[in-house]
């Protein structure tokens, strides 16, 4: 079993590494593709498992792409793509999402995994995003990789095996980004919270949960894959319901939970992030494992050992 995954050192792209190297398989080969490639390298030597059985090999970007030989066979999984947006950083990514694809037919690799976005879907949408609910990326990021599925499709089509994945927002420790994030670093630092509930969904799904679907989908028969799955937990959540969950965790931990101020707002239209995964569940006989409050957990840990300094 051959995988090359792209954007190795990205938050997914880690989880993705760290859990291939947990199935113990003695006949996998991954190749990690990163700009963090030596940085990904000397860590996994400090770490190195003596009981691994699969190997790895580290690579640049410009490494990869010329060595097609990398995705003989493989299974691509492309996980790369800038984080913030703006017109410059969007054409580079497409760019080279565009590169990762053609040599992934000129290698002949054995399916291509495109990782995208529930972006893609409207924002303001009343119900969880189905495979054909309307498409309606409304920013940079959404159009962006909205035009990686395109390239997908059109460079893949009749040629290889592939499908692009429309992710749920993902969540776990470290990623600073998420609203989840945020109020648990408050609460950690014993900061006041203010929560404006305007009744806005969001669809998050833990990072290892989006990992361990992904392997999966990577292990099966490129020839049964749909164009297009939804990956996702299936639930959302209110700001309401992440500030309590932070503050079960907290109190389970005995720590002291600042206050927190609930403020009901007006909003016209409101936001919701949720996809329907039943698709992706039902092909490959997957669930998700990640309770929210569990995530919360890990998070909250994370903080903690990030103000002890270990």
């Amino acid at each position: 079993m051959n995988i090359l995954l792209t954007g190795a050192g990205g938050f997914l792209g880690k989880q993705i590494l760290s859990d291939i190297g947990a199935l113990g398989w003695d006949n996998m080969h991954v190749t990690a593709v990163s700009s963090q490639a030596d940085a990904l390298r000397s860590k996994s030597l400090k770490s190195e498992n003596k009981n691994r059985s699969h190997s790895i090999t580290y690579a640049k970007p410009r490494e990869a792409l010329s060595e097609s030989e990398l995705f003989e066979g493989a299974i691509v999984i492309n996980c790369a793509f800038p984080r913030t947006v703006d017109g410059r950083n969007a054409a580079a990514g497409i760019r080279y999402v565009s590169d990762i694809l053609q040599t992934s037919i000129k290698g002949k690799a054995s399916g291509v995994i495109n990782v995208s976005s529930q972006s893609v879907y409207s924002k303001e949408r009343e119900h969880a995003a189905t495979e054909f609910s309307l498409l309606s990326p409304e920013s940079p990021y959404a159009l962006a990789k909205f035009a990686c599925e395109l390239l997908t499709e059109a460079y893949c089509l009749n040629k290889v095996p592939y499908t692009n994945v429309r992710l749920a927002s993902l969540i776990g420790p470290r990623f600073d980004q998420r609203v989840v994030n945020k109020i648990a670093l408050k609460a950690v630092n014993q900061e006041p919270i203010t929560i404006e509930e305007s009744g806005c969904m969001f669809g998050f799904m833990d990072v290892r949960d989006a990992s361990n679907g992904l392997i999966q989908l990577a292990l099966s028969n490129p020839n049964t894959w749909r164009s297009t799955y939804n990956l996702g937990n299936e639930k959302s959540y209110s700001l309401t319901d992440i500030a309590n969950s932070i503050e079960r965790i907290m109190n389970s931990m005995d720590l002291t939970m600042p206050n927190i101020d609930f403020k009901p707002i007006e909003r016209n239209k409101k936001i919701n992030s949720e996809v329907d995964a039943q698709c992706f569940m039902n092909d490959f006989e997957w669930s998700p494992s990640f309770t929210l409050d569990q995530t919360v957990l890990d998070i909250v840990k994370a903080y903690l050992l990030d103000m002890r300094g270990e």
